[in-house]
């Protein structure tokens, strides 16, 4: 009885590589764009020639526009605007100025005029906030959001992976900066309610009060601030110990001239001074 020898082949060489093939049973090869287009990049970048004047065009955001196209123009330019919303809104909650930024966050970032008065700051802060929650609530994750911040403001280089999402995302923040700009969604602000000629005269003489108390003294004896009829504001000027004085100020409203200054008296009657003559 013979006993049959299995015949065990070995190949060698490098294991057969596992990819599409064509029917030749050549590999086919990965499309890996134009090998160059890096170098070009780089160059480019170092040389600043006339098509890189301007920074926005070498930074990662351009880079993913014009040299991967992996986003579109309207992509990069809700990118652009996201790092320009980013730098303003840093600015304006007083936040420093970080060590790496972006040219889109340089720009947003540019302090304002010498001659911009407080109040418009603090509107042009509040504007920034509620903007900048509005394009919070469209990203839904911190990995999202700390990317597209990478990209925009840091100017730093991501991942390719997440290309993809990254062009998801600019669509969506593109939305949100349509809608804030579009004139057909302007939202009007709530009416304050008026004050009646008697709280304002109460927050006039409150104001007097805490004045003299703020400055060790108490109020003795009080008159009113002689005004014209037309005048838009009534006054009361409180004197103190020695020739201790001062005089506040507040806006009439829509209220009579004589029915504001009887709303003052009772107001600084109701505190126990006395009218001066």
């Amino acid at each position: 009885m013979s006993a049959k020898r299995a015949l065990v082949v070995v190949r060698k060489g490098r294991p057969r590589k596992i990819a599409e093939r064509y029917p030749s049973g050549d590999v086919k090869r990965r499309e890996r764009g134009d090998p160059r287009d890096l170098g070009i990049y780089n160059r480019c970048k170092e040389s600043r020639s006339r098509f890189w004047q301007d920074r926005a065009l070498e930074s990662e955001i351009g880079r993913l526009h014009q040299v991967q196209k992996v986003i579109s123009a309207a992509e990069a330019e809700a990118l652009f605007e996201l790092g320009r919303h980013l730098g303003r809104y840093r600015r304006l909650m007083g936040f420093p100025r970080p060590a790496a930024h972006s040219a889109a966050f340089d720009l947003g970032y540019g302090g304002p005029s010498d001659y911009v008065i407080p109040a418009e700051l603090e509107r042009q802060a509040q504007v920034e906030k509620r903007l900048h929650q509005r394009i919070r609530d469209v990203i839904p994750t911190e990995v999202a959001w700390d990317a597209l911040y990478a990209i925009c403001a840091e100017n730093r280089h991501v991942n390719p992976i997440y290309a993809g999402d990254i062009a998801r995302f600019a669509r969506a923040i593109a939305m949100v900066f349509a809608n804030r700009n579009s004139f057909a969604k302007l939202r009007t602000a709530k009416p304050k309610p008026r004050r009646s000629p008697a709280q304002r005269a109460a927050i006039l003489v409150d104001m007097l009060e805490d004045y003299f108390a703020e400055c060790g003294q108490s109020v003795e004896a009080w008159s009113l601030l002689e005004a014209g009829e037309h005048a838009a504001e009534r006054g009361i000027k409180g004197y103190g110990t020695g020739a201790f004085r001062h005089t506040v100020t507040i806006n009439r409203g829509d209220a009579l001239a004589a029915e504001f200054d009887m709303a003052i008296i009772r107001a600084a009657e109701a505190k126990g001074w006395r009218e001066r003559g």
